[in-house]
Order: C-alpha cells, then structure tokens, then sequence
C-alpha cells in the first residue's frame, strides 16, 4: 500500500496514503490525504492520531448511480 511524504516544510508535512489505516504515531501534526472514503469507520482510524488535518476521498456511488 501507498504512503508517501511529499512535503516537508517548516509549516509541516503533508502524507499521502491509500487507506486512513496506514498512518502511525509518526505522522502526527502531519496533514494527510487519504484514499479511504470518509465514513464513521475511516473517522475512528483518524482520531487515533492527532493529525494537523485529514482529507478523505468519498466517491459515493460512481457516476453510473447518481
């Protein structure tokens, strides 16, 4: 699975991943994008670590079933 620092800067990191699973106490403070679509579940894993910011991608049904 993906999980990729791809800013590091004074202001912070930003980690990209492909599920909200992945991430550890090493990326807290960090800002991460995630894969994971942004559910009840996918918000529990996220408060596990205290990130600087959380973007999930939420799809909903696909553009066959609006």
């Amino acid at each position: 699975m993906l999980k990729l620092e791809i800013v590091r800067r004074a202001g912070g990191r930003v980690i990209i991943v492909d599920s909200i699973t992945q991430p550890t106490w090493a990326e807290a403070g960090a800002m991460v994008v995630s894969g994971s679509h942004g559910g009840r579940s996918s918000a529990a894993f996220a408060l596990q670590v205290p990130f600087a910011a959380v973007l999930f991608n939420d799809a909903g049904v696909g553009k066959a079933r609006p």
